[in-house]
């Protein structure tokens, strides 16, 4: 994985993290020459450079003509990576709040059985265990990345059973595209709606879901917690169902 790739999956864009790497290299610089050197369109830098100054990564340090200087990785990335982590710790407490309140039948109890998962290996063994006793729909929302050929496998399997199979990808371009085209070819249904890369979920049949976080530093330290709750799994399906109808279809093979 290229720096570039790096810093998109610690949370920037494609073009902040050319601009960023361009400015850590280069040191102070006009946004037309940062343009030039990082190939980002010149129409488009200076949106660039203000979305990194809004995260702390670079400064403004002369007005005429407009000096652009990157702050110190050790301090402006540091900053920022720790205030991503913070605000998905956040949305972690918030979305577990939100799902403890959905509605129940009258004297219904929800019984909940819990299973957490850690380290890349693991969670995608148990992942691989899941997927082969799924019967009827498997729905995911995830970054679009490389998984073991025995995921693949029981995946693959899954569609030829009879299993729908539709996947939200948070990214799409040149690193997964050829993989994206892939899984289609093997039968997933696949749609791509921009979004975080630091979280991901799986709907199962609609009876289990699994919500994995991920280190935005460490990509392959992440979490996995698999609730086999029907209700639960219920409501975030409805949230897929919304993510699905904001996404697009992927262009068609060779465009």
């Amino acid at each position: 994985m290229t720096i570039i790739e790096d810093l998109q999956t610690a949370g920037l864009s494609e073009y902040e993290a050319k601009v960023y790497y361009e400015l850590l290299v280069s040191g102070e610089r006009t946004g037309r020459d940062v343009a030039r050197a990082s190939k980002v369109p010149p129409t488009r830098v200076f949106d660039v450079l203000s979305r990194l100054q809004e995260k702390g990564l670079v400064q403004l340090v002369q007005q005429r003509p407009m000096l652009w200087l990157p702050v110190k990785p050790d301090v402006g990335l540091k900053t920022f990576i720790d205030r991503k982590i913070a605000s998905y710790a956040d949305l972690q407490d918030r979305l577990v709040d939100e799902l403890k309140k959905v509605k129940q039948e009258p004297e219904q109890k929800i019984r909940e059985n819990v299973t957490v998962v850690g380290g890349f290996k693991e969670i995608f063994s148990l992942v691989t265990e899941r997927v082969r006793t799924s019967s009827k729909t498997i729905e995911i929302f995830s970054i679009g990345e490389p998984i073991p050929v025995s995921a693949e496998v029981e995946y693959a399997r899954a569609v030829k059973r009879g299993v729908k199979l539709r996947f939200i990808a948070s990214l799409y371009n040149k690193q997964n595209k050829q993989l994206l085209e892939k899984w289609r070819t093997d039968g997933w249904v696949i749609r791509h709606l921009p979004g975080s890369q630091e979280y991901s979920f799986t709907i199962l049949d609609n009876s289990a879901c699994m919500i994995v976080v991920k280190n935005p530093v460490m990509k392959n330290e992440r979490m996995l917690i698999l609730f086999e709750n029907k209700d639960l799994s219920l409501a975030l399906g409805e949230y897929y169902n919304t993510l699905w109808k904001k996404a697009k279809a992927l262009p068609s093979a060779g465009s």
